[in-house]
């Protein structure tokens, strides 16, 4: 874990989006142990220092960079899914029993050494702060993930624009995802086993088309409509070797790389976390057959050991931290996985001083079904945190061009509550330490 998070006896990451679709969420939370550690023999790889160097970034043959269309960042239109059954007992946060036949999980693949984590953001060309707040970026640490590559690159995606083909004279900013989705070629060409299971767009998308017609990649496409009626695939994470891997906000999108804020993290040499994260890919993979159905149960290769009730324990950078995945929506989850909403209630309703947010949109609702309806679960947890335990909230919303109006009022509703916090003390009759909700756009 970063140094900085591991000032307190406990903190955490949590790298969201919690307005719709399907996404992998991932837990780090830092604690102390009085246990002494255990030696043991070293498992790494030899990984190259983090470079920014750039290779090149001439597009590949066949690639069209002119076209009609705005380089406004854009996200294909998609509906999120309807509110499917919990696996979680009504009113708690205690998975529902295994049946009594299910087969015990079979044990996890280990870590015998510390794990390398990082953050790893992207910020806007242009954007300009103070030396040493901002972390690596995401384009360095892809284009690492991609140099160590050896054996197997395994990439959920919502949606692929790396190649500026849908813009019109696209300029310097649009280079980075060019060299990425080169070296991306590079490693099929070499041997690397890819594959990629995307989010269904009709026609497809031209990146992915191109990888697959030249058989550098094999590539599945997941339509939730066939199976919930709506949603989407909204994870974004890569797995390499088994050993490496990136969990965060970024799309693959050129615009995901320099012209958009996003955070994401990454951890290196650490194969009990990525096998974990190989079977949420598994289950991407296996409803990408065509014609697939939502099995009744998943098979017990899939099952895992670890979530909010017993995380993994792992050594991150050399500091002992609980880890676990989590995953949504519940019909994806094989026994044992971590239900994505129950992980962010659960990081809320933990937190024991602040509770930061920064979303793209917020909205206790529902927006892309027939008859929407109120969806509380979030609001309601940020609520409780301020009025019963005296937690600072602050949440921070993006504004877009095409953010609708009707979501500040539900903004202004959650700031509302400033006004009527209970006190925590006083000292000489002022109030100290309120709880609070900041938001900003």
């Amino acid at each position: 874990m970063h140094p900085a998070l591991l000032a307190g006896l406990v903190s955490g990451i949590v790298s969201a989006l919690v307005t719709s679709g399907v996404w992998v969420g991932v837990y780090f939370v830092a604690v102390k142990s009085d246990a002494t550690t255990t030696t043991m023999a070293p498992t790494t790889t030899s990984i190259p220092p983090l470079t920014s160097s750039m290779p090149s970034t001439q597009l590949p043959p066949s690639v069209s960079s002119s076209s009609s269309q705005s380089s406004t960042m854009s996200s294909p239109s998609t509906q999120p899914p309807p509110p499917t059954p919990s696996i979680y007992e009504a009113g708690t946060t205690t998975p529902r029993p295994p049946p009594p036949t299910q087969p015990p999980i079979p044990p996890s693949t280990p870590c015998m050494s510390s794990c390398e984590f990082h953050y790893a953001e992207s910020i806007p060309y242009n954007l300009t702060y103070a030396h040493g707040s901002v972390k690596d970026s995401t384009i360095d640490h892809w284009q690492r993930l991609l140099a160590i590559s050896n054996k197997s690159i395994d990439i959920a995606s919502y949606y692929w624009s790396l190649l500026p083909n849908d813009v019109d004279g696209a300029d310097y900013s649009a280079e980075p995802g060019t060299a990425i989705f080169n070296n991306l070629m590079a490693a099929g060409k070499r041997g690397v086993a890819i594959r990629i299971a995307q989010n269904y767009q009709e026609g497809g998308y031209p990146d992915t088309i191109m990888l697959e017609k030249q058989n550098l990649a094999q590539v599945r496409t997941l339509n939730f409509d066939d199976w919930l009626g709506g949603g989407i695939l909204h994870t974004k994470f890569w797995n390499v070797d088994g050993q490496h891997f990136y969990v965060g906000s970024a799309n693959l999108d050129w615009r995901s790389l320099t012209q958009v804020k996003e955070l994401g993290v990454v951890v290196y040499n650490c194969p009990c976390l990525s096998m974990d994260l190989n079977k949420i890919f598994e289950v991407y993979w296996t409803m990408g057959i065509p014609n697939q159905k939502l099995p009744g149960s998943w098979p017990n290769s899939l099952a895992t050991m670890y979530n909010a009730q017993l995380p993994h324990f792992v050594q991150l950078n050399s500091e002992q931290s609980a880890v676990y995945l989590s995953s949504s929506p519940p019909p994806f989850l094989p026994q044992g996985r971590q239900n994505d909403l129950t992980a962010i209630q659960l990081v809320i309703q933990n937190a024991k001083k602040f509770v930061n947010i920064a979303v793209m949109d917020y909205v206790p609702a529902t927006l892309y079904q027939q008859e929407n309806v109120y969806w509380s679960e979030i609001d309601n947890a940020l609520r409780h945190a301020a009025y019963d335990r005296f937690i600072t909230v602050r949440l921070l919303m993006s504004k877009w061009p095409h953010t609708s109006k009707e979501f500040f009022g539900f903004l202004n509703s959650l700031a509302d509550i400033n006004d009527h916090t209970p006190c925590q003390s006083f000292v000489n009759r002022t109030c100290v330490n309120p709880g609070a909700v900041q938001v900003k756009i």
